[in-house]
């Protein structure tokens, strides 16, 4: 008998012990989350949100397609290993373009880089945006040469004003598109 009655006693209070108050939830929390109505929040909440995530990213890009930009194009003889179209154009350091097309020049094998230059960055650098078009696409002074990350092996052009060399620019054999 004694022993029976000590074995039943600690076999519930192992039973009921003091954690698995605190642990176990209320029977009635289930019933509040699928009663129709909490349905219907959750489902406006998940659509709203999601209805803004997407606004979001539609709203970003399209600031980035209206931004201004002005083409120029590089030409290199060496390999452009790690360069690819989107590549960013940085002048000391900071994103001030990106790489649109690279493609063969049409002579001396050259490779030929056309870039987009924001124009907002290029006014901060106090040049005059007015002048470059078509018939005149050169920003004077403004070099370019492809710097590669060996971190990462990705490439990206490096922009910044050099003086000419005693002996004059490096001219191109051909017209500049």
């Amino acid at each position: 008998g004694h022993r029976a009655r000590l074995a039943a006693r600690t076999l519930g209070a192992l039973r009921r012990s003091p954690r698995a108050g605190v642990l176990r939830a209320p029977s009635h929390a289930g019933a509040l989350v699928n009663t129709p109505a909490s349905r219907w929040k959750l489902g406006l909440f998940v659509v709203v949100g999601s209805l803004v995530g997407v606004i979001g990213v539609v709203y970003l890009g399209a600031q980035e397609l209206r931004r201004a930009t002005h083409t120029a194009y590089a030409y290199f003889d060496e390999a452009l290993t790690g360069l690819e179209e989107g590549s960013a154009v940085k002048f000391r350091g900071i994103t001030v373009g990106k790489v649109e097309r690279i493609r063969f020049a049409t002579m001396d094998r050259l490779l030929e880089v056309r870039a987009s230059l924001y124009e907002d960055y290029l006014l901060d650098l106090g040049l005059d945006t007015s002048n470059l078009d078509a018939s005149n696409p050169l920003i004077h002074r403004l070099r370019a040469q492809v710097v590669m990350s060996f971190v990462t092996s990705t490439a990206f052009i490096q922009v910044d004003f050099l003086e000419d060399p005693p002996e004059g620019p490096q001219l191109l054999g051909f017209d500049v598109p």
